[in-house]
């Protein structure tokens, strides 16, 4: 129903795209979607510049949506948003982004963010954890 709302909103009435999705996002549906229709929202928070909202949506992807390859390209960008538009949030999206690369098994990534804000002793550990003593040498 949701995609519907926006197919119609997009086609006849794009003033009202913002709202949807606000209404969407946060009231008592917000508990019942799916995971494609978080990704959409959060896709359209992008979209819309509204950035502090979709690295919230982004962050309420769990590892149980998707593969491990579709999360981690979905988690760099959220982390590649606080980068740019939410210098405030950085540490904290790093934080839980990192930990769930490293649930996922994505030791290379989780390293990398760790070590782009300075959290080089969890680069460090994570750069061990998949073997790249030359990537953790020059961390440390």
């Amino acid at each position: 129903m949701y995609g519907e709302a926006l197919r119609v909103a997009n086609k006849h009435a794009p003033h009202l795209v913002h709202q949807i999705n606000e209404n969407y996002s946060r009231g008592p549906q917000a508990q019942n979607q799916s995971p494609d229709e978080i990704l959409q929202s959060a896709k359209m928070w992008e979209e819309s510049r509204d950035y502090q909202k979709a690295i919230d949506r982004y962050l309420e992807i769990t590892e149980t949506m998707f593969g491990p390859d579709h999360l981690e390209e979905i988690w760099n960008n959220c982390f590649n948003l606080a980068m740019d538009y939410a210098k405030d949030r950085v540490q904290d999206v790093v934080l839980i982004l990192g930990q769930r690369m490293l649930k996922i098994n994505k030791f290379d990534s989780a390293a990398d963010i760790y070590e782009a804000v300075g959290y080089f002793e969890k680069a460090i550990d994570s750069y061990i954890q998949c073997q790249k003593w030359d990537r953790a040498f020059e961390c440390a």
